[in-house]
């Protein structure tokens, strides 16, 4: 499970509304990085079929079950 603060909360539902986003927020590990990992994050309007889905006051999170893994 992630945790997200509410200010996190309250600074992406203006940031949605802002550029107009209609979906989610998708979190993603990458390979490479200087500690072999990097971290992406990035708007989505939907979720996929394999993906862990976290509500947090109406903000969806998608992750992708390989991020969950790390």
């Amino acid at each position: 499970m992630i945790q997200v603060t509410p200010k996190a909360i309250d600074k992406i539902k203006k940031t949605f509304a802002k550029e107009g986003v209609d979906g989610g927020l998708r979190l993603g590990v990458l390979g490479g990085g200087c500690s072999g990992l990097s971290y992406q994050f990035k708007f989505d309007t939907k979720e996929r079929a394999t993906d862990k889905v976290f509500d947090y006051d109406g903000v969806k999170i998608f992750v992708d079950p390989r991020a969950c893994s790390t």
